[in-house]
């Protein structure tokens, strides 16, 4: 339906994975498209985030989260931004809660934890909260809730509370798109609440 109105093409609106798609979907629909259009060299190029063996790039999984670690990067080089925002020095040491822990989420607290070594305190998610005042394993979470299908059992569990969302840390980074529970969300509400002088995200919820 997208190619007949022409709503996808190599060379214009080139879809890209977001939730409830991911490399094998995408690569569903470039088969798709060069089905339908066989005298088109650069079919496979109608959607990013293939693998790679259908014409992906590596490092496309990971590339928004590590958005996220060099958008946090450039600010500390500004001195002028770290000035104003209250803060010195670099991410390493810095503590951070994360809310939402998808494949962003996952990326970006893996790479500032480990590249950085900022320490990720707390992982908000729709089923829990992990909470570890000396910082959590990214690596042993993710293989946790891939085995579990959740965070439930995982050292520093705890039931959903808007509390974590105060804890003191000096970056909320909020990459949650919808959850289930309000209750674990920023909202106008609660914002101001928020223990961090840098990053306070308010998302429109009453």
């Amino acid at each position: 339906e997208l190619a007949k109105r022409d709503l996808i093409h190599p060379s214009q609106n080139v879809p890209a994975p977001d939730m409830g798609s991911g490399e094998k979907e995408m690569a569903w629909i470039a088969d798709e498209y060069r089905r339908l259009n066989p005298s088109e060299i650069t079919a496979r190029a109608c959607v990013t985030g293939k693998p790679v063996n259908k014409g992906g790039i590596s490092g496309r999984v990971e590339a928004t989260g590590r958005g996220v670690q060099f958008g946090l990067r450039e600010f500390f080089r500004n001195k002028n931004d770290v000035k104003l925002a209250k803060l010195d020095g670099s991410l390493e040491g810095k503590r951070v809660i994360i809310q939402g822990f998808g494949n962003v989420g996952y990326h970006a607290a893996l790479f500032l934890s480990e590249e950085d070594n900022a320490k990720i305190t707390t992982v908000i998610e729709r089923d829990g909260v992990i909470y570890n005042e000396n910082g959590i394993n990214i690596r042993d979470l993710k293989n946790h809730m891939i085995d579990r299908g959740g965070t439930l059992g995982f050292e520093g569990y705890n039931k959903p509370n808007t509390k974590f969302l105060f804890n003191d840390c000096k970056y909320l980074i909020s990459l949650s798109i919808f959850f289930l529970d309000r209750s674990i969300l920023a909202t106008k509400n609660t914002v101001d609440k928020i223990k961090t002088n840098s990053i306070k995200i308010i998302f429109p919820m009453n």
